[in-house]
């Protein structure tokens, strides 16, 4: 009972963390600010309201640009299916799916052009397509996989708090803290474990996300294309599907366990050697949407994985260990002292292990100064806060010119 109990207050003490979506909380916010009579300060209000004007006007911009780019990203689609459809004689669906061979680039070489007419035009087609639709496909799936990630992390999270907490604390919570004590508790440990298995957790859910596709891709044409005489251009002549076996003995397209697999890691890792691909009009109606999670899916494992193990590489290497640069020692000694602060050994270290350049050093020095008008060497939170509000304002401005006379010229 008492461990009931802490998951209770655990999930009273989150209930509102977990739900960011300022998409739907931005009008509610603005709303919220202008009738909130308990602040004292007019200021504070001031900054808040520009705040979310600033939001509202950011994502305004951002809207129209999305519909620009997804009225281009259709367009080139329908032009592609249009043209297989009357030049090469090719289903809808065909075409379609030889489209979206084009934009996730898998290429298995089941369907070609034949006209050279045709293959000039889609010789720029494709060029068109990786640079507007794949473009395009990928920030739309990146971001939906971005809410997918959040929600399997706070969901993992969640569970390793459960854990750690029940392997570091007693079961009896009779004499412990207070209510409060112990949200308060919870929700340290919680910001810890987060912190903690952040990298680890986002890529399990990178690998789930791949062998769920892959899996899925497996099953499907195991089963549903264990054997299929296929249709239209690709149909095998005299094939009968009256039973698995009369299409086997009659020269239908195959696929064991096996082959599914094989042909489902080749198709998401965009290989596509073409030895094996959908045949069947369900099969490719499924491939359309199949092919491009399953490729974005995969690319996203092989970026977490890159990720991960350049991260642990890294952290392997900033030992500091026998090694020495009395070059970077030496110009991080800015007032030749011969010894280095604290501020100038951190330069030191990040400049000598390449994790910064030294122009980057520069730049924040500039930064820095720009900030530090008085020439006090610090800076306080109201300095940086009105400098990012100039330059939130400046870049929003400029978004709204850039956008107006792209709508109106």
């Amino acid at each position: 009972m008492p461990r009931r109990a802490s998951q209770t207050q655990y999930s009273e003490a989150y209930e509102y963390e977990s739900d960011d979506d300022i998409d739907d909380e931005l009008d509610v916010e603005s709303a919220e600010v202008a009738r909130n009579e308990s602040t004292s300060n007019m200021s504070d209000k001031t900054h808040l309201l520009s705040k979310v004007k600033l939001g509202i006007k950011e994502q305004l911009i951002m809207k129209r640009r999305w519909i620009r780019l997804g009225g281009i990203g259709l367009g080139l689609v329908v032009i592609g299916v249009v043209l297989l459809r009357y030049e090469e004689n090719l289903s809808i669906l065909t075409s379609t799916y030889v489209v979206m061979q084009i934009i996730t680039t898998i290429g298995y070489g089941d369907f070609t052009v034949h006209r050279d007419s045709t293959k000039i035009f889609m010789a720029f087609y494709v060029l068109f397509c990786l640079l507007v639709v794949a473009y395009l496909m990928n920030e739309v799936f990146n971001e939906l996989l971005k809410r997918h990630n959040k929600i399997l992390k706070d969901s993992l999270v969640e569970l390793e708090t459960s854990v750690v907490e029940g392997l570091s604390a007693p079961d009896d919570s009779s004499q412990g803290p207070s209510t409060s004590g112990r949200i308060a508790k919870l929700r340290k440990l919680h910001e810890h474990v987060k912190k903690t298995f952040n990298t680890y957790n986002e890529l399990v859910i990178a690998v789930a996300s791949a062998c769920f596709f892959i899996a899925i891709g497996t099953i499907f044409f195991a089963t549903y294309e264990a054997c299929t005489c296929s249709y239209g251009a690709s149909r095998v002549p005299g094939c009968k599907e009256t039973s698995h076996e009369m299409c086997v003995k009659t020269g239908g397209y195959v696929k064991t366990w096996a082959t599914s697999f094989y042909m489902a890691i080749i198709t998401c890792t965009t290989v596509g050697f073409g030895d094996h691909s959908p045949r069947s009009r369900l099969g490719r109606l499924f491939s359309i949407v199949w092919m491009f999670c399953g490729v974005a899916a995969m690319g996203n494992m092989v970026t977490r994985l890159s990720d991960f193990f350049f991260s642990e590489k890294t952290k392997r290497k900033l030992w500091l260990g026998t090694d020495f640069d009395e070059k970077i020692f030496q110009e991080m000694d800015t007032d030749n002292s011969g010894a280095l602060t604290r501020a100038e050994y951190k330069n030191y270290f990040l400049v000598k292990h390449g994790l910064v350049s030294r122009g980057l050093l520069h730049q924040i020095d500039v930064n820095f100064d720009t900030l530090d008008l008085e020439g006090t060497n610090r800076v306080t939170l109201d300095q940086v806060k009105q400098r990012a509000q100039e330059l939130a304002r400046t870049k929003t401005a400029a978004q709204v010119r850039s956008t107006s006379s792209v709508f109106t010229g």
